[in-house]
């Protein structure tokens, strides 16, 4: 999930930065020197005042600096996920045969750049607010992406299904010996693929509202923004309906 990449990010950014990295690396060969080789005092001082250095450097980024690896971790996201989105949406497009999921795709692609607009217009380009919702809008546009190629696989899957011939021949086989086993044999196989081709249009079905679901989802977001300044309580709940997509997104596995 996105909550889980960006927190991970961030304790990336945090643990990797210069003056937690060095400092205690540095002053802990020379500790280990000092100790294991020869106690030489400067060795021991240096290398004990680094150390320091490097712990409380940790604990600031770790703690009073959040914010700022926050930050910093939902753009380096965005600009990851905005390489990806374009990359995707290249490829797929090029293999789409549905009128309706190109139809759909181009939809959510409109929809996903009219609702960055309108972050560029409402909130400070960079601000943690920005970020926090120009990262979970490409997550939801990166998931409805995906959905779709699934669509898109799962419709070349059936397309050599003839449900209506399999359905007829099973009609005929209904009227034969039904303890002949090679009309038991046959009868099972008709029937598997008219399995196979009708759960696959249930689940191309569930795709496409799923997506549709977050199409309107900008929409209903977009339009709360743009009526009056919003508290922080309301943004709250404006990222919290827009996370509820995307959960949902996830969970129609």
């Amino acid at each position: 999930m996105a909550n889980s990449t960006l927190n991970k990010l961030k304790r990336d950014i945090a643990l990797q930065h210069p003056l937690n990295s060095y400092p205690t690396a540095i002053g802990a060969s020379l500790g280990a020197f000092y100790f294991l080789i020869e106690p030489i005092l400067i060795a021991g001082v240096v290398g004990a005042a680094l150390t320091t250095i490097g712990l409380g450097s940790l604990l600031v980024n770790g703690f009073i600096r959040r914010d700022a690896f926050a930050l910093e971790a939902m753009q380096k996201m965005n600009a990851r996920m905005e390489r990806e989105r374009i990359k995707d949406m290249g490829i797929l497009s090029s293999k789409l045969d549905s009128e309706l999921t190109r139809q759909q795709l181009t939809r959510i692609q409109d929809k996903f750049a009219t609702f960055r607009d309108v972050l560029d217009e409402r909130f400070k380009k960079g601000s943690i607010t920005y970020s926090r919702f120009l990262n979970t809008a490409q997550e939801i546009f990166k998931l409805s992406v995906k959905r779709i190629e699934e669509i898109h696989l799962k419709e070349k899957q059936i397309a050599g299904i003839d449900s209506k011939a399999a359905e007829k021949r099973l009609r005929q086989l209904n009227k034969e010996d039904e303890s002949d086993p090679t009309v038991i044999s046959e009868k099972a196989s008709l029937q598997s693929r008219i399995d196979i081709k009708g759960k696959n249009e249930v689940r191309i079905k569930e795709i496409l509202a799923s997506n549709e679901q977050a199409i309107t989802k900008f929409d209903i977001v977009m339009d709360q923004m743009s009526e009056n300044e919003c508290s922080e309580q309301e943004l709250t709940f404006l990222m919290e309906e827009l996370e509820s997509v995307s959960k949902a997104i996830h969970n129609i596995e």
